[in-house]
Parts: C-alpha cells; sequence; structure tokens
C-alpha cells in the first residue's frame, strides 16, 4: 500500500512538474538555478536565423514585404570562480542582418536595392551566484550587464539592426529542481527578474 502512494505522489509531481515546465517558459540558456565547480564550465557555440517575407499589421491581418532576415553565431560560456560564483558571457561574434531587394510589382524595377550588413551583435556578461545548492534544489542570483556592441540603425534604412543601442542591467533569481521520468533525467528551472 505504501508503495503505491509513492508511485502516486511520484506520478502527481511528475505531472505538477511538466505542467509548469510547459506553462510557465523560462530564459534558461545552461544552468539555471545551479552554478559551475570551481575552475569547471560549460561552453556552446550556436547559430540561430529568422527570415521573413511577411508581417502582421495592426488588425491582426498579414501583409508581404521584401524578405528580410538575421543570422547570429554567438559564444555562450559559464565558467566557475569558486563552486558558489559563476561567470557567464553570451558573445554573438558574427551576425549578418539583410534585405533583398524591394522591386516594382507592376515594372519589375527595383525600387530599394537589398542590403547585408555584418556586425558584433549585443553581449550580455554576468555574474551567477548560488544562494542554495543542494542535491532537490538549486537556487541562484544573477547580474548581468547588456553592452550594446551591436549596430542599433544598420543599413542605409537604419532598419537593419544586431543590436538595441543602450545598456542594459538585469537582477535575476532562478531556482532549480532536477526531476526523473522512468529513466530520464531531467531539471525545471523557474526564473524571475528585473530588467
Amino acid at each position: 500500500m505504501e508503495n503505491s502512494m509513492n508511485k502516486l505522489r511520484q506520478s502527481v509531481r511528475t505531472i505538477a512538474v511538466m505542467g509548469l515546465t510547459l506553462i510557465i517558459p523560462g530564459s534558461v540558456m545552461a544552468g539555471g538555478g545551479w552554478t559551475q565547480r570551481t575552475g569547471k564550465g560549460y561552453i556552446k557555440i550556436s547559430e540561430w536565423w529568422i527570415v521573413a517575407d511577411q508581417h502582421f499589421t495592426d488588425n491582426g491581418g498579414l501583409d508581404p514585404n521584401v524578405t528580410t532576415g538575421i543570422f547570429t553565431t554567438s559564444l555562450y560560456a559559464e565558467w566557475g570562480l569558486t563552486d558558489r560564483l559563476t561567470t557567464v558571457a553570451y558573445v554573438p561574434f558574427f551576425a549578418r542582418t539583410y534585405m533583398n531587394n524591394l522591386t516594382s510589382a507592376t515594372t519589375g524595377e527595383v525600387i530599394v536595392p537589398g542590403e547585408a550588413p555584418n556586425s558584433f551583435g549585443d553581449t550580455d556578461i554576468s555574474l551567477k551566484y548560488g544562494l542554495v545548492q543542494r542535491p532537490g534544489l538549486a537556487v541562484a542570483a544573477t547580474v548581468t550587464f547588456g553592452i550594446p556592441s551591436g549596430v542599433p540603425a544598420g543599413g542605409s534604412q537604419g532598419n537593419l539592426q544586431t543590436g538595441d543601442g543602450e545598456f542594459n542591467q538585469l537582477i535575476q533569481v532562478d531556482v532549480g529542481f532536477p526531476y526523473k521520468i522512468g529513466n530520464l533525467s531531467l531539471y525545471g528551472n523557474v526564473c524571475a527578474g528585473i530588467n
């Protein structure tokens, strides 16, 4: 009987954690509430892009536009200074924004020539401090400094940006918790911050 109750509790907990994980999306890069161990780290090089040839209007309709896109190649790294203090960096070291030629639908004439500037993107440098680091719970506070290393108004029309042109600061708290589903080890993270 007790074994059945434990299984039921585990099932309810798993469903609750999965529900929270799906309902409350977070901006978790790698470790969430966990810090790196002294002298240990995590490095990720990634590429992401967005390409669009239409946009939503103010009343919810779709309008076509010239194909525009951004491609960003970045480095994300965490390094443990101590078991509780971790440095974190997000460095988009190559960003390419582009806009194809805008042509007349009636004459085929190029109205606005396409452009494709390349630059650095906005960089984030953070310090994460582990407030609670237990096997079933990890709580960390992070301060992030957003450095405007991207271009806020690229191209001749100023609409091809790779950054917002402003310094940002973010104070954030992450609460991380591990859980298992069968033999699969997972973790969830909830975070809140003030920018």
